[in-house]
């Protein structure tokens, strides 16, 4: 199968870990020539994209569309972009034509609703953001406030007034835009040009702007009679590869999800950048990538093990790291390796803490054998990009041995790379330079560190897979910092 994919942007998240999860079915993921993406805050060139897909998708079975790269160029300038509403709508009119050229290409999309990101960082935001950033994020939470008040007739607190009007102005036009390209998006979904769409939400809290944009899409949802079709849940960068296994499973039999914890009211818990309980995100990604989850004594294609969170919003990039907790660590461990021991395939959702997985659940899972043979793993960023990525690779793995045709090869490295990515970098070398970074008071030169962390990355493989067939090879940073890192795993042998 041929899958055309506009991703999200270039980041190895949303292009590598698509195609490797792609790679275990024997499926091939079309990406868009490196000069058309983005390249971090500098704008993908979103006509140029268009004609690309155009021109390709005579030879596709599928295609995945990320909106915001479409529409602005990608994720940061959805943010950043001056592109106005007239500009988006009129490069959403691309799909039309693919529609009616292709009409049997499934054409699936995701669209985001816009973060207001809690700090003054202004990495990824509007300039101001560094001086107004959590101020904004605030007045969101606000605003959402007065949506609910009103709805009941409750009085309505003022919003602040430490922004300046016009840096108000500026951003909530930006949301604005964003918004009515997702109400677009969604009369593309009801007209039946689009076969599938997920909206999701980037960052977001219980109270924030962007809670409030998704009471007004429900509505609209509703009204139009997509309830259940539309997918609406947090998330971000896990999207792409959900709906490549959503294109990959589409007209085969549904796949059957179990969904298994040491500690079930855990999943009560929202976590940490989202706004909404993880047993419904759980459902809900499971049901974009196409499959169903099932109760307990239910018969099941594959059991997803979920690593729960403590409650304490514990994040691997704080200045605190989390604490090692062996016994849970263990009793999650004990349930993926009893779970692997009945013969049904098991995928792990690492969602312990927040920007990286438990070093203590892996350290377990190395010591039972229980690495391996799993058939998904994911801990990295926010729960939603860690489940996403997870129930993909599961989805796919299944969709594959039912039809005689997974790479399992390519199964054992996707595993092992989101191990030592997921942990591996994210929980202890990361964690480790930023704490001694903080301690010594010196600023981070994420290039002259590559060394270290490519030796680091190849200590941890040994580590956990000390027979294992597979070395690290180019290591990068691919936005020269060290939020994320990209890295190949090679045979051995070669």
């Amino acid at each position: 199968m041929k899958i055309a994919l506009l991703p999200l942007d270039e980041r190895p998240v949303n292009t590598r870990l698509v195609r490797d999860i792609a790679a275990i079915g024997g499926h091939h993921v079309l990406l868009p020539p490196a000069s058309l993406l983005p390249r971090m805050r500098r704008p993908g060139r979103p006509d140029e994209l268009a004609a690309w897909l155009t021109a390709i998708s005579d030879g596709v079975d599928a295609a995945v569309l990320c909106v915001d790269l479409l529409c602005f160029g990608g994720l940061i300038a959805s943010r950043t972009s001056s592109d106005s509403v007239l500009d988006a709508f009129g490069r959403l009119a691309v799909l039309s034509a693919l529609r009616a050229a292709h009409p049997r290409v499934d054409l699936s999309a995701v669209s985001l609703v816009m973060r207001a990101s809690d700090s003054y960082d202004n990495t990824e935001e509007p300039q101001y953001w560094s001086d107004y950033g959590r101020d904004l994020h605030r007045l969101g939470g606000r605003l959402h406030a007065a949506v609910v008040s009103d709805a009941v007739g409750a009085p309505v607190e003022p919003a602040a007034a430490s922004v300046p009007r016009e840096v108000v102005a500026d951003f909530e036009q930006r949301r604005l835009r964003n918004h009515l390209v997702n109400l677009e998006c969604l009369r593309l979904h009801s007209s039946g040009l689009l076969d599938a769409l997920v909206i999701t939400a980037d960052d977001t809290a219980v109270r924030s702007a962007g809670s409030a944009e998704q009471l007004w899409l429900r509505h609209w949802r509703r009204a139009l009679g997509l309830e259940g079709v539309t997918a609406m849940y947090p998330g971000a960068d896990e999207v792409g590869a959900v709906l490549i296994a959503r294109a990959v499973g589409r007209g085969r039999p549904e796949i059957r999800v179990r969904v298994v914890t040491p500690d079930p009211a855990a999943l009560a818990i929202v976590p940490p950048y989202e706004n909404g309980p993880l047993d419904d995100a759980l459902t809900l990604q499971i049901t974009a990538a196409g499959g169903v989850r099932v109760g307990m004594g239910e018969a099941a294609e594959i059991v997803m093990v979920v690593h729960p969170p403590n409650g304490r919003g514990d994040d691997w990039y704080q200045e605190v790291p989390p604490e090692i907790e062996p016994d849970e660590a263990a009793a999650t461990a004990e349930l993926v390796a009893s779970q692997l021991a009945t013969g049904t395939p098991v995928a792990v959702a690492d969602v312990r803490h927040t920007n990286g997985g438990d070093p203590a659940l892996v350290a377990a899972l190395a010591a039972r054998g229980a690495i391996e043979p799993l058939i998904g793993y994911g801990g990295w960023n926010t729960a939603s990009n860690a489940i996403g990525s997870a129930v993909a690779a599961a989805m796919v793995t299944a969709h594959a041995r039912a039809a005689g045709t997974v790479d399992e090869a390519a199964r054992r490295r996707l595993v092992l790379h989101r191990v030592l990515e997921d942990v591996g970098y994210q929980s202890v070398i990361r964690a480790g330079l930023l704490a001694r970074a903080r301690r010594s008071g010196e600023a981070v030169d994420p290039v002259r560190l590559l060394p270290f962390v490519a030796a680091e990355l190849a200590d941890y493989l040994r580590r956990i897979a000390p027979r294992e067939e597979w070395r690290v090879e180019r290591v990068r940073l691919p936005w020269e910092r060290l939020f994320e890192v990209d890295f190949e795993l090679a045979p051995a042998n070669r």
